[in-house]
């Protein structure tokens, strides 16, 4: 998660960050967060995917797919 935040990829947003702190937390209690577990539990109560991908600017399953990438990387 550190190394996709402090990519040059993307520039975050301040409410863009606390969906990331959010959404590693996630991916620590459960190993991963797809479309699925971003609308169910505290993630439905917060709008679920459709909102969180219009603060990411309709990027969320670009973003979703670097972070798969990168803990496969790390588990390799």
């Amino acid at each position: 998660m550190a190394r996709v935040v402090s990519s040059k990829s993307f520039l975050w947003t301040q409410p863009q960050r606390k969906w990331l702190e959010r959404i590693a937390k996630q991916i620590k209690k459960e190993g991963v967060v797809d479309h699925d577990s971003l609308q169910a539990g505290a993630f439905a109560s917060a709008g679920g995917f459709g909102t969180i991908n219009k603060s990411f600017s309709g990027r969320l399953p670009e973003l979703l797919e670097t972070l798969h990438s990168e803990i496969w990387n790390d588990a390799a």
